[in-house]
C-alpha cells in the first residue's frame, strides 16, 4: 500500500516538471535549427536576388487600360462631334481559352495634357526596383530584363459606308511564348485618340470608332519585346468585312543588341457592314395556287432551314419566320417532316439573291390532306339503303383510282374492308378520283360498285358505301338442351357446344359454338342438315337428328335440334337380418342377385326392358337411361324371403339421377324339431353336498379355481414391498445425516497451526 502511494507521488512530481519545462521554453517547436525569429520566420543568412516579376517591372506604375465604352450599342457616330481624352480604367477579364491577366501591376494612368520627359521614365524604373520582391533564385534562371511600359496599341472600326462605329466590342490579348494568350482587357468603340507619340501630350480624338490602349509593357520574361492581338466581335446585326484579329510585337527601346525606334506603337483598322433580313411566310395554301391571298393562314411549328442547315428557324403562330443574312446568294427550304397533315403547293428549296440594302422575303404554301372513306354492306333487302338489322361484311377489296389537281399525279391505292365493314384512304392530295368495289363472290351488288369523288384541300369524303346481297342462302341454326322435352328451344333453355352438324351426307360440316349455333353458306335448293351423335354423349335428341332444308337466293333458314341429358336408376340389395325393411348397422349386402327394369320412355313411348345383377357390394345401377315411367324389381334367392317390396315404380325426369332404390331380404327360418320326453334321475346327496363345499370352502367364485395359491402370492408380495420401503427410509436417513455433518464443518473456523 505504502509503494503504490509513493509511486503516484513520484509520477505527479514528472508531470509538474515537464509542465514547468514546456512553458519556460525549454522544449520548443521548430525547423531543427533551432533558431526562430520573433515573427515565427526562418532567418536567411544569405541575400537574395530580385526574383524576375511575370510581368515587366515597368508596368507597375505606368501601366494605362483603356476607357471604359459609354454606350455598348453600336451607332454610327458624326465624324464632326469631337471628344476629350478619355478616363483610363482598369478591365482585366478571363476566359476560358486564356490566361488571366497580372494583377500585380498598378493602373495609375499618366494625365493626358502632360509631357514624358526622360527623368520620369527613370524615376519610374526606380519606383519599379524599389518595388521588387527579393526571393532567391535558381542559378540557371535568365535575369528579367527591364523596359519602359510605354507601349501602345490602337484600332478604329468604320461601317461599309466609311463611318465610324461606336459600341463594339474589343479584347486585347498578350501572346505568351508557349503559344497562349492572356486578356489583357475589354473595351467598346468610342471617341478618343492616343498616337505613336502618347508620352508627349494628347491629340485630338477620332469622334468614334476608337479603341486604345496605353502604357503597356515593353519587355516580357528575357524579352525586349511583347507581342500583342487585338479582336473585334462583330455585333448582332454586323458581320465583319476585314480581318476581326490582328496582331503585332511592341519592341523596347532598352534593347542593347538591336534598336528598333518608333516601335512601341500598333495600329489597325477594322470593317463590318450591317446584316440584310431574309424572312418569309409557311402559309395554307387552300386553294393550291402557291400565292399567299388574303384569308389563308399561316402554319405554325415548321422548320426552316437557311444554307443547308446552317442556320434554322421555326414559324411563330403566323407562319413567320426570319434570318439575318450576309448581302448575296442563299438557299432556303422547308423540313416537310416537321409540317404533318399538310403537302407542299410551292418548292420546297429556293434560291433567293439577298441584296445588300432592304430585305427578301420568300412564301411556302402547303394544302391540307384529305380523305375518302365508307363501309360495304350486306343488303338481304336489295333496297341500296343501310337499314337497322343490316350487317357489315369484313375483307372485300375497295379501289381508288385518280388523278391529284396539283402536278396531275396519278393514284392507284387499294384496301380491303374491316371487321365493322369500314374502309378509308387517307392523306390524299386535292383532285378528281373514283372508288370502287370488288363484289365478293357469291354476293351481287344492289348499289353502284364505283363512285366519283371531287375531292378539295382538307376535305373529308365519307360514307361512300356499297350494298350487296348474297346469291348464296345461309341455313343455320341451335342445338340445345331440351330440359321438358317439348322439341323447341324455350326461354332459359341453353346451346351445347362442340357438336358436329353436316350439310349433305358430309358435303360440310361445322361445329357448334359456346351457344350452340351453327350456319351454312349454301346455294339456292334444298340440303340436308344433320347432327352428328356419335359427337356428343350423355345426351339423347328430344328432336328428329336429320331435316330437309328449303331455301331461296339471299334467303335464311334456322333449324333447331333438341336434346335432353341422359338420367340413372340404382339401389342395393341388403340382408334384413332383424327383417324390419330399413337398412340397419350392421347388416350386409348381398351379392348376386338379379334386378330387373321395365317402363316405356316419355318422348316416342319406347319400351325398356334390362337386366343386371349386384354388385359385392350389393348395388346395382341402369345408366343413359331417357325420362320415363319404369318399375324396378328384384328376383329373390332360394334361401331367402323379401322383408320389403320387390317392386318398385320410379317417374324419372330429364338428366336425374335416381339411386336409393333398395331391395331387403332375410334368410328363410327353419322350424325346430318335437323333443322326445324322458324320466328325471335324481342325484345323490353325498355327491351333491361334497361338490357344494368344496365351492364354498376352497375355489374362487365364477372362476372355480383353487385360491390357497393365490392367498400366498398376495403375502408373499406384501412382505417384500415393507422391505424395500423400509431400506429405502433408513438410506434417505443416512443422506441427511451426511449433509447435515457436511454443513456443520463448513460452518465451523478454520485454524492454522
Amino acid at each position: 500500500m505504502r509503494r503504490a502511494i509513493k509511486f503516484q507521488i513520484f509520477a505527479l512530481l514528472a508531470l509538474l516538471v515537464l509542465i514547468v519545462a514546456v512553458s519556460t521554453g525549454v522544449i520548443a517547436s521548430g525547423d531543427g535549427s533551432g533558431t526562430t525569429t520573433s515573427e515565427g520566420q526562418a532567418q536567411v543568412s544569405q541575400p537574395a536576388a530580385i526574383a524576375p516579376s511575370s510581368q515587366p517591372a515597368s508596368q507597375t506604375d505606368e501601366t494605362v487600360q483603356p476607357p471604359a465604352a459609354s454606350d455598348p450599342t453600336p451607332a454610327v457616330a458624326p465624324s464632326s462631334q469631337p471628344a476629350a481624352d478619355p478616363t483610363p480604367t482598369e478591365t482585366p477579364a478571363t476566359d476560358s481559352g486564356t490566361k488571366p491577366a497580372d494583377t500585380t501591376a498598378a493602373t495609375t494612368p499618366a494625365p493626358a495634357s502632360s509631357k514624358v520627359k526622360k527623368d520620369s521614365v527613370k524615376s519610374a524604373a526606380k519606383k519599379t526596383e524599389a518595388a521588387a520582391v527579393t526571393a532567391p533564385v535558381k542559378a540557371d534562371q535568365p535575369k528579367t530584363v527591364e523596359g519602359p511600359a510605354y507601349g501602345c496599341v490602337e484600332g478604329l472600326v468604320k461601317d461599309g459606308s466609311g463611318n465610324l462605329v461606336d459600341g463594339v466590342t474589343f479584347n486585347l490579348y498578350r501572346l505568351e511564348g508557349d503559344g497562349s494568350k492572356t486578356l489583357l482587357g475589354s473595351m467598346a468603340s468610342t471617341s478618343g485618340a492616343y498616337g505613336a507619340l502618347w508620352m508627349l501630350g494628347p491629340i485630338a480624338p477620332y469622334p468614334a470608332g476608337w479603341v486604345g490602349w496605353k502604357g503597356l509593357a515593353t519587355t516580357s520574361g528575357d524579352n525586349y519585346y511583347v507581342d500583342y492581338e487585338l479582336e473585334m466581335i462583330p455585333p448582332a446585326g454586323y458581320y465583319a468585312t476585314s480581318a476581326t484579329t490582328h496582331s503585332g510585337r511592341i519592341w523596347s527601346p532598352t534593347n542593347p543588341t538591336e534598336l528598333h525606334p518608333f516601335c512601341w506603337w500598333l495600329y489597325w483598322d477594322y470593317s463590318l457592314a450591317r446584316e440584310t433580313k431574309l424572312d418569309g411566310y409557311k402559309f395554307k395554301d387552300t386553294n393550291e395556287n402557291g400565292k399567299m391571298d388574303n384569308g389563308e393562314p399561316g402554319i405554325a411549328g415548321v422548320k426552316i432551314m437557311l444554307d443547308s442547315d446552317a442556320d434554322s428557324a421555326v414559324t411563330n403562330q403566323d407562319g413567320y419566320f426570319s434570318f439575318d443574312v450576309k448581302p448575296g446568294g442563299h438557299t432556303v427550304a422547308v423540313d416537310e417532316s416537321t409540317a404533318p397533315g399538310y403537302y407542299p403547293t410551292t418548292p420546297t428549296s429556293i434560291q433567293v439573291e439577298v441584296p445588300a440594302e432592304g430585305q427578301k422575303t420568300v412564301y411556302f404554301g402547303n394544302a391540307p390532306f384529305g380523305s375518302i372513306s365508307g363501309h360495304k354492306w350486306l343488303d338481304p333487302d336489295r333496297d341500296g339503303k343501310l337499314d337497322g338489322d343490316e350487317t357489315p361484311v369484313k375483307g372485300v377489296t375497295i379501289k381508288l383510282t385518280g388523278k391529284t389537281s396539283l402536278g396531275d399525279e396519278t393514284v392507284n391505292l387499294e384496301t380491303t374492308t374491316g371487321e365493322d365493314g369500314s374502309y378509308s384512304f387517307n392523306g390524299l392530295k386535292a383532285g378528281s378520283y373514283t372508288v370502287s368495289e370488288v363484289v365478293p363472290a357469291g354476293m351481287e351488288a344492289v348499289s353502284p360498285t364505283s363512285l366519283d369523288v371531287s375531292l378539295k384541300p382538307g376535305d373529308n369524303a365519307k360514307d361512300l358505301d356499297f350494298f350487296n346481297a348474297n346469291t348464296k342462302a345461309i341455313i343455320k341454326g341451335y342445338k340445345f338442351l331440351d330440359l321438358n322435352e317439348n322439341g323447341q328451344m324455350d326461354a332459359g333453355e341453353v346451346g351445347i357446344a362442340n357438336v358436329t352438324i353436316t350439310l349433305d351426307t358430309d358435303k360440310a360440316s361445322t361445329i357448334t359454338n359456346a351457344d350452340g349455333f351453327f350456319s351454312f353458306e349454301v346455294e339456292a335448293g334444298t340440303h340436308v342438315v344433320a347432327v352428328d351423335e356419335s359427337s356428343i354423349t350423355g345426351y339423347y335428341p328430344t328432336t328428329v337428328t336429320s331435316l330437309d332444308v328449303e331455301v331461296a337466293a339471299g334467303g335464311e333458314k334456322t333449324v333447331y335440334f333438341g336434346n335432353a341429358s341422359d338420367g340413372s336408376i340404382g339401389g342395393h340389395k341388403w340382408e334384413d337380418t332383424n327383417r324390419n325393411g330399413v337398412h340397419d348397422s350392421g347388416e350386409l349386402p348381398v351379392a348376386g342377385v338379379t334386378i330387373n327394369l321395365t317402363g316405356t320412355t316419355n318422348v316416342g313411348n319406347e319400351s325398356v326392358s334390362l337386366s343386371t345383377v349386384t354388385g359385392s357390394d350389393g348395388s346395382y345401377s341402369f345408366t343413359g337411361l331417357r325420362a320415363g315411367s319404369y318399375t324396378v324389381s328384384e328376383v329373390v334367392p332360394v334361401d331367402m324371403e323379401a322383408t320389403a317390396p320387390d317392386s318398385i315404380d320410379v317417374t324419372l325426369k330429364v338428366g336425374k339421377d335416381v339411386t336409393d332404390i333398395d331391395f331387403f331380404n332375410a334368410t328363410t327360418a327353419t322350424p325346430a324339431p318335437t323333443p322326445t320326453p324322458t324320466q328325471p334321475t335324481t342325484p345323490a346327496a353325498t355327491t351333491t353336498q361334497a361338490t357344494s363345499t368344496s365351492t364354498t370352502g376352497s375355489t374362487l367364485p365364477y372362476t372355480g379355481m383353487n385360491q390357497a395359491p393365490f392367498s400366498i402370492f398376495s403375502a408373499v408380495a406384501v412382505g417384500l414391498g415393507l422391505l424395500l420401503l423400509a431400506v429405502g427410509v433408513e438410506k434417505r436417513r443416512r443422506e441427511r445425516m451426511q449433509l447435515a455433518l457436511a454443513r456443520s464443518e463448513e460452518s465451523m473456523p478454520q485454524v492454522k497451526l
